[in-house]
């Protein structure tokens, strides 16, 4: 179970998930054939009520995912000692 659940919260896939979120919205718009994007446009992007909100969830749920990592290394720890 661990283990998916640091497959399913790597930083890489909430990353690549955010990303898409964008590029889906960036040819929504009215730019649907240029695919030239320019970092203001990122910036606004990112900073939409939205957005701040997904950002927050993801912050949260990478905390969550370091207690988990931390709880198993102490159980790891915990074992270790146990078996010596």
């Amino acid at each position: 179970m661990l283990a998916a659940l640091r497959s399913m919260w790597t930083p890489r896939s909430k990353a690549a998930a955010l990303h898409q979120s964008f590029k889906e919205q960036f040819v929504a718009t009215a730019h649907r054939d240029e695919w030239q994007l320019h970092s203001d446009e990122i910036e606004a992007w990112l900073q939409t009520p939205a957005i701040q909100t997904r950002l927050a969830e993801l912050a949260q749920e990478e905390d969550e995912l370091a207690e988990i990592r931390r709880l198993e290394e102490e159980a790891e720890r915990a074992d270790a000692d146990a078996a010596d």
